[in-house]
């Protein structure tokens, strides 16, 4: 009994631990993985700061998938290897631009190529069942 606890223990200890677990139930997530074209990622910024209040109504956090930091007050960065370990999971290709959207549950619940459709998710996210539990509770 003790060897097969001993066993279970170690192997949960070797699990990578979801860099996005922290968020789960309480957030929605944005993962951004812009392309390294400076005026797209000039539109990007101006567009997230648009949509500040838009995104906190929302529980939507941001965050930065790209291999360069992004030095925007409204969005998250994560240490090089955890943002490594998220672009694998994800699959997102060096070349072109990827937005996910995470649902509170940590699913993937929209994928967005080349161009970030913000109305497009906040539809999305205003259809889904939790988000019209939270509109109807502020009412």
């Amino acid at each position: 009994m003790k060897a097969l606890f001993a066993s279970l223990l170690a192997m949960t200890l070797t699990l990578p631990a979801n860099p996005l677990k922290n968020y789960q139930w309480k957030n929605r997530i944005l993962l951004i993985h812009p392309n390294a074209d400076q005026a797209q990622k000039e539109a990007l910024r101006q567009l997230l700061k648009k949509e500040k209040e838009a995104l906190a109504e929302r529980d939507l956090v941001v965050i930065n998938l790209s291999k360069t930091a992004l030095d925007w007050p409204q969005v998250i960065s994560m240490p090089d290897e955890k943002r490594e370990e998220l672009r694998e999971k994800f699959a997102l290709s060096p070349e072109g631009s990827t937005f996910i959207l995470i649902g509170k549950d940590g699913g993937e619940k929209a994928r967005q190529s080349d161009t970030l459709n913000l109305q497009e998710l906040f539809t999305r996210i205003d259809g889904m069942p939790m988000r019209k539990a939270e509109m109807k509770a502020a009412k």
